[in-house]
């Protein structure tokens, strides 16, 4: 997997953030209302987020739950499908099959974060993979490295986020890690960027990891939960209880 910091225990920082600029946190409040979302309909599981598109909210999630909130329950797997399309037919253009070694490592990063058909079936709690989606294409070859998994519709909930903030987090915003296209899975880890435009995602995302620990942050992610419909689940309640008396 391509390397990212840990920002919940930052020790690995260094003095990379000094004389940073304070990052413009602008789409906090939509952030902290679909993350509330997500928590409340995630059927109390471990969160998978798929890609590099919501890592923000996986930094926002690594404060809010981290110390005495509850088990840390956060996985990512920055896995991307974007390969170059190939003619099918006369007219019809495809992204070109996975060759088989893809196929090989792409199982291999599955079973690295116990997503595979075994663990699944022997999971206490569900395996939620949570990713911003235009047309669903990554979730369709994601699960088609599962072949013996089923995935039924009725599993599949989605999440509305302000289309701004969907095309920042999907489009412009500058990540932390490389993008792991198929055409790399094999290939080794080239390490951590160390531009400026890496220290400002990384002050950025520190900065998230800061504000979900913060009382205030705690509190709003309460709050976002509470809205939704979900509360009346026992788990859901507790977990508010806990984030709004830390």
């Amino acid at each position: 997997m391509p390397f990212r910091w840990d920002l919940v225990t930052p020790d690995q920082l260094g003095t990379l953030l000094d004389g940073a600029v304070p990052p413009s946190l602008w789409f906090l409040d939509e952030l902290v209302t679909c993350t509330g979302k997500v928590l409340a309909r995630s059927g109390n599981g471990d969160l998978y987020f798929v890609g590099r598109s919501l890592d923000s909210m996986f930094d926002l999630l690594g404060g809010v739950l981290a110390g005495p909130v509850g088990v840390q329950r956060l996985h990512r797997l920055p896995l991307s499908f974007q390969r170059p399309a190939v003619r099918s037919g006369s007219r019809r253009w495809r992204r070109r099959p996975l060759t088989r070694a893809e196929v090989a490592q792409g199982r291999r990063f599955l079973d690295a974060v116990g997503l595979t058909p075994r663990a699944l079936a022997r999971r206490d709690r569900p395996a939620v993979l949570v990713d911003v989606v235009h047309r669903g294409g990554t979730f369709t070859e994601l699960f088609t490295l599962l072949r013996d998994w089923m995935l039924p519709a009725a599993a599949v909930t989605n999440v509305s986020l302000d289309p701004s903030v969907w095309s920042h987090f999907g489009d412009h915003q500058v990540k932390l890690t490389r993008s792991l296209y198929p055409d790399r899975w094999l290939a080794e880890d080239t390490g951590p960027g160390r531009g400026e435009r890496t220290r400002q995602a990384l002050a950025e995302a520190a900065a998230l990891v800061a504000y979900g620990r913060s009382w205030a942050g705690r509190h709003a992610v309460a709050r976002a939960i509470g809205r939704d419909h979900a509360l009346a689940q026992p788990w859901l309640r507790t977990l508010v209880t806990n984030l709004t008396n830390s």
